[in-house]
């Protein structure tokens, strides 16, 4: 999520769904036991100034962004974070090309910024020129170098969409207007499926991928009493589901089964968890967007590889 307008409060409600299921979770992730307790936890990076996102980089190190606009590089086994470029606006969602360049949803400013490795930024898409982004939130690569986005839009408003960055840099508007607050996306191991947050109606939905193209979504799953926020798969299927209402991260398998990770009532480790990546091993990372850190816990398996691209920019 976007944290100008997540610090508000917001707790939405559903007004129009994507497909139909009779897979759901409830009442609320509070009633269920978690497979690892907040104290299974540690901080990896903190005085980061609320990171929305974490995100692995091709050379083993992490990535997460500030509200203030510095895209930290993070070293997973120090610590040792350093800024690696900087933009106007609060640095959102990010993803990363072969080369090392970062790609960040501008929260402050409504475009997508390519900051390259050597820290000289640039606007790489506000969106089609005929229907302009108006709250980019996550970015992911395809294997063919496809950047896609969510735009989320208002979050009282279904006006949300897909866009997609083409290699040689033209922008398209991939799916939709009425999408409710899409946010985190993941591509699942076959490149066959997006994977879409629904953030205000509480529930993950996947486009299937044609080509170039997307077709008509289904809604995967369905987590009430939530505000699901960013999403990362494992190697084995499983999609991991940061939360920013309440303060938890979710599992949900290949059988669409719902399960806690964790959960923290207090908000004092998982402080409104907004998005989570794997390291190499099998750590998962997860930014907190209501603090100042990234955390980090063991969770007996490895994450699915993340694609990077080599684009000619």
């Amino acid at each position: 999520m976007n944290s100008s307008a997540y610090r508000r409060g917001r707790h939405g409600t559903a007004t129009r769904d994507v497909g139909a299921t009779d897979v759901s979770w409830g009442p609320s992730p509070a009633l269920a036991a978690g497979r690892r307790s907040i104290h299974d936890f540690r901080a990896v990076a903190a005085n980061l100034d609320h990171p929305e996102c974490v995100n692995l980089g091709p050379d083993g190190k992490l990535y997460a962004g500030s509200e203030d606009g510095r895209m930290f590089r993070i070293d997973p086994a120090s610590g040792e974070a350093v800024v690696a470029g900087t933009v106007t606006g609060g640095i959102g969602g990010i993803c990363l090309d072969a080369g090392g360049a970062m790609y960040e949803c501008n929260y402050g400013q409504p475009q997508v910024n390519r900051i390259a490795a050597d820290g000289t930024a640039s606007v790489h898409s506000r969106g089609p020129a005929d229907a302009p982004a108006i709250l980019p939130n996550y970015p992911c690569f395809d294997e063919r170098g496809n950047l896609w986005f969510s735009d989320s839009g208002g979050y009282y408003k279904p006006n949300g969409r897909l866009m997609v960055v083409r290699p040689d840099g033209r922008t398209e508007l991939a799916s939709g207007s009425q999408l409710q607050f899409p946010n985190g996306l993941a591509l699942d191991e076959s490149g066959r499926w997006l994977y879409v947050v629904m953030s205000t109606a509480a529930s993950i939905v996947r486009f299937p991928v044609d080509g170039d193209r997307l077709g008509d979504p289904e809604t995967w799953v369905t987590l009430p009493g939530t505000v699901p926020d960013g999403i990362a798969f494992s190697a084995s299927g499983n999609l991991y589901v940061a939360c920013y209402v309440p303060d938890a991260i979710l599992i949900v398998d290949p059988k669409r089964r719902v399960s806690v990770l964790a959960h923290d009532p207090g908000a004092d480790v998982l402080t409104r968890p907004t998005n989570c990546c794997f390291g190499r091993d099998a750590t998962l990372f997860v930014s907190n967007l209501g603090g100042f850190t990234v955390m980090a816990v063991d969770v007996g398996e490895k994450g699915l590889p993340l694609r990077y691209p080599r684009l000619s920019v």
